[in-house]
């Protein structure tokens, strides 16, 4: 599953460790504004699940967030 892009990595959730936090801020005409945090684990190359890029749930973001995302539901 394709989390999201930090710092021109992007980051998946494959470790039990893995987690990400949504806290919805705002909302106002079909967008949020959203603050978050998580431990990630790096990307995984394709064909080669075995080789990563960091240890798995090595990527710790704090005090992330999202201004005026278009929501679609």
């Amino acid at each position: 599953m394709f989390v999201l892009s930090y710092n021109g990595t992007d980051e998946f959730v494959h470790d039990l460790s893995d987690i990400i936090s949504f806290n919805i801020t705002s909302y106002s005409q079909g967008h949020i504004s959203v603050n978050f945090s998580g431990r990630l684990t790096p990307m995984i190359t394709a064909g080669n699940p075995n080789i990563t890029y960091g240890s798995p749930g090595s990527v710790l973001i704090a005090k992330g967030s999202f201004k005026d995302v278009p929501v679609f539901y």
